[in-house]
């Protein structure tokens, strides 16, 4: 059994306006020879081979002779419950192992070779379709039936066209008093009274994992995670709303093209 991963990874940068790719990794329960001497690469992530033939064989990808799928692969880095120097299999694929999860495990940082997904909102639909109807050996993951979900409850906002172009004042520190001490940002405005109330809801179900994935290697392979990710603390709903938030603008943009 395989099952496909993905998620909204924003940019590493202190810029105002944070964007970002969506990025597809595959998981699997057959340990790979790691072609990198890095000490954190997933042994049971999906090889760019058996990704690049699902994405071109199921998804109908088309390669270009000029920038061929493998090398469109980038290393990404998450943070994953681990035993014993070894990252534990999701809960979509443990249910096919014949074995107990363990009772202790600690958080450790994984490279994993990643595809840029894009389109994502189509590419998101075959996806799902695919894993439904004409794949018993490929499953989506939780991460992956979240933004799923999640983006086709956003389609009533474009449908009903409850979103409106806007500007954003941020005021800036600086010293120069030839230079202006604020910078107004171009977005799109939500003015649909149920997308504050269909947030709330799917803030439950974005699975925390997806909150420590980074374009940055981790300092140290094992990690103690932060106040902020672990436990029940509020933080964590804050940094959910955060990125889908950073995320609705290629909801929006992808979406008001598609209808």
């Amino acid at each position: 059994m395989k099952i496909l991963h993905g998620t909204w990874i924003p940019q590493s940068t202190d810029e105002f306006i944070q964007k970002g790719s969506f990025y597809l990794w595959g998981e699997t329960s057959t340990p790979k020879k790691s072609r990198t001497t890095a000490d954190n690469y997933h042994p049971f992530q999906l090889s760019k081979e058996e990704l690049t033939s699902f994405l071109t064989g199921e998804l109908g990808i088309v390669q270009s002779n000029y920038n061929p799928l493998s090398r469109q692969f980038v290393p990404r880095y998450f943070l994953l419950p681990s035993h014993e120097n070894q990252p534990l299999p999701s809960l979509e694929l443990l249910r096919y192992l014949e074995k107990e999860p363990p009772e202790n495990s600690q958080w450790q940082s994984w490279q994993i070779d990643c595809y840029p997904l894009n389109p994502v909102l189509k590419l998101l639909n075959d996806l799902h379709f695919i894993c439904l109807y004409n794949s018993s050996e490929i499953q989506l993951g939780a991460d992956l039936l979240f933004w799923y979900h999640y983006s086709q409850a956003f389609k009533e906002i474009i449908l009903k066209d409850n979103y409106i172009p806007a500007f954003k004042y941020r005021e800036l520190a600086t010293n120069n008093k030839k230079t202006a001490n604020f910078a107004i940002y171009p977005l799109w405005e939500i003015i649909s009274a149920t997308y504050e109330t269909n947030l709330d809801r799917y803030l439950e179900y974005l699975p925390r994992f997806v909150l420590l994935a980074l374009k940055i290697p981790m300092l140290h392979h094992n990690y103690t995670i932060p106040k902020p990710y672990s436990g029940t603390s509020p933080n964590v709903s804050s940094m959910k709303l955060s990125l889908i938030r950073q995320f609705l603008p290629v909801l929006i943009k992808k979406l008001a093209r598609q209808l």
